[in-house]
């Protein structure tokens, strides 16, 4: 009998021990789930328009000058880019006559360098060769007239061969005057006055060529921004006047998604607010972006108010005319405290009678597993995922499962997948 005793003893301990786990596993298992805090801030709520793509800015190009058309570079629906030409005007006279200033031109910017370098050294070498020659012809002349002068006084020529001689001999002198006054001068240089002169005529020729290089410009009309070209206004052979519309560009780099706003919620848009752009067309492709302009003039049927945001179209998928959504995440009223609790749409789980309920994730501060706790909540106005708790049931940071909370029991424990 001795020797079965440890055998019922062991198997005792064996059953023991069975029925302990037994025991343990009757509760539910953990359940995955995932979570997020309560939070407190300002509700803000969004508004969803119906908006249309619209060009930002758009040109009616017309011909600055009068001519023949001789050149169409361009047709409807071409991409343009900044400064590109589409019409040319004839040119053939006006360049013929800018031909002519330039050269004019740079005759009198001749003229001024010659002014300004000074008498060259061969120059005034001439003007003393010339000084010598004067005063040669003058000594003859004096001579000559001395000569006349003593026949005279013995009465061997007549006065008239004298009066020539006397004459010449003035002419010689007058010369070697004008000699030595122009040696001076180019030892002197050209005057102040004269630089001037010659300058003021350079600027003149210079400002003519630039008026005939503006008029040339204008006969080639371009395009002003990077655009689209919408029509075709005329055609090679056409005689333009001023003023000629020749095509409508709209900007194409950029457009602007434009929504009617109700006047209530005018107040709470301003220069700045998140919109989000949705664009059918595109497969329901989301621009986010600010609201870029606010017009505070209405329409007076619908009583609302064109706002815009600026769309980037590097790629050129926009096209003027589509049609877009516009959500607006609506800015809080002035003096409005950011002070509601706010809590997950994705943790509200609506009952049958039409209460609203979340579950907690209560305890498990490093003691093991939280547990799940069921807790009635009343919500209030809503934005994005977020909801406005208006009523007892919770507290900020409590814990509310977001994801897993379908079939969760009270007391379950609570295998939180985003710690």
């Amino acid at each position: 009998m001795r020797r079965f005793v440890p055998i019922l003893a062991a198997l005792a301990v064996s059953l023991g021990g069975a029925v302990g786990r037994a025991s343990a596993q009757d509760g539910p298992p953990p359940a995955n789930v995932e979570v997020r805090s309560v939070e407190r801030g300002a509700v803000q709520e969004e508004i969803t328009l119906t908006a249309t793509i619209l060009p930002r800015r758009f040109a009616n190009l017309s011909a600055a000058a009068e001519g023949q058309v001789e050149e169409v570079m361009f047709e409807a629906g071409d991409v343009l880019r900044e400064g590109q030409p589409m019409v040319r005007i004839r040119t053939a006279p006006t360049q013929f006559q800018l031909d002519e200033a330039r050269a004019q031109a740079q005759s009198a910017k001749a003229q001024l360098d010659e002014l300004l370098n000074g008498t060259r050294a061969e120059d005034i070498e001439v003007s003393r060769a010339e000084v010598r020659d004067a005063e040669a012809r003058r000594d003859l002349a004096k001579l000559e007239a001395e000569r006349y002068q003593r026949l005279l006084g013995s009465n061997t020529v007549a006065q008239a061969e004298y009066d020539r001689a006397d004459a010449e001999l003035r002419r010689a002198e007058a010369e070697v005057s004008r000699a030595k006054a122009d040696l001076a001068r180019d030892l002197e240089g050209p005057r102040q006055e004269e630089i001037a002169r010659a300058r003021a005529a350079h600027e003149a020729a210079k400002a003519r060529v630039g008026q005939l290089e503006d008029e040339l410009d204008r006969h080639t009309i371009r395009a002003p921004f990077l655009s689209v070209a919408g029509n075709k206004g005329t055609e090679k052979g056409q005689w333009l006047s001023e003023g000629d519309v020749v095509a409508r560009v709209s900007a194409i780099g950029e457009l602007w998604a434009e929504a009617n706003l109700p006047e209530r919620y005018y107040p709470n848009v301003k220069v700045g607010s998140k919109a989000f752009v949705e664009v059918d067309a595109l497969g329901r492709r989301v621009y986010q972006v600010p609201i870029a302009a606010k017009v505070p003039l209405a329409d007076q049927a619908s009583r609302s108010f064109p706002v815009r945001a600026l769309l980037n179209n590097d790629d050129f998928q926009l096209a003027t005319g589509m049609f877009a959504r516009m959500r607006i995440l609506l800015e809080p009223m002035d003096g409005e405290v950011a002070n509601s609790l706010l809590v997950p749409k994705d943790a509200v789980v609506r009952t049958p009678d039409g209460s609203q309920q979340v579950w907690v994730a209560a305890g498990g501060d490093g003691q093991g597993m939280p547990a799940a706790e069921m807790r009635t909540i009343q919500t209030g106005r809503s934005f994005g995922d977020m909801v406005e708790l208006v009523g007892p049931g919770l507290a900020e940071d409590d814990r509310v499962v977001t994801r897993g909370n379908e079939v969760l029991q009270p007391g379950q424990p609570l295998n939180i997948l985003n710690q």
